[in-house]
């Protein structure tokens, strides 16, 4: 039983992603996503966000944003508090860093 919740939540998220799909374009929609990506941070840190699950909630709003060394930094501190996410954490923290790198590169910075 315990193995469908994930597969449930990745199906419900799947669909919740093609319903929005076509508006990503839309710039007000992308302020509505940063705008409730930066509540549900907010909400998490006012919980006392402190496990791997609540931390990696963060970074995926910090990413949303565009605030690639805020997700960074949640995902280490969620990584140094250690937990049955670790693997999956630090796969994600190296591809955000890659990103970060690449990004600056492109930049000149």
């Amino acid at each position: 039983m315990r193995r469908r919740a994930p597969v449930a939540a990745l199906a419900a998220w799947l669909a919740l992603f093609l319903a929005f799909a076509p508006l990503k374009p839309d710039p007000r929609f992308r302020a509505l996503a940063r705008e409730m990506s930066g509540r549900r941070i907010a909400f998490a840190r006012e919980l006392g966000a402190h496990d791997q699950y609540s931390l990696r909630s963060i970074a995926s709003g910090h990413y949303l944003r565009g605030e690639l060394d805020q997700a960074i930094a949640a995902l280490e501190e969620a990584l140094a508090r250690g937990g049955p996410l670790q693997a999956e954490l630090e796969q994600l923290a190296a591809r955000l860093r890659r990103e970060r790198d690449e990004r600056r590169a492109g930049d000149g910075n």
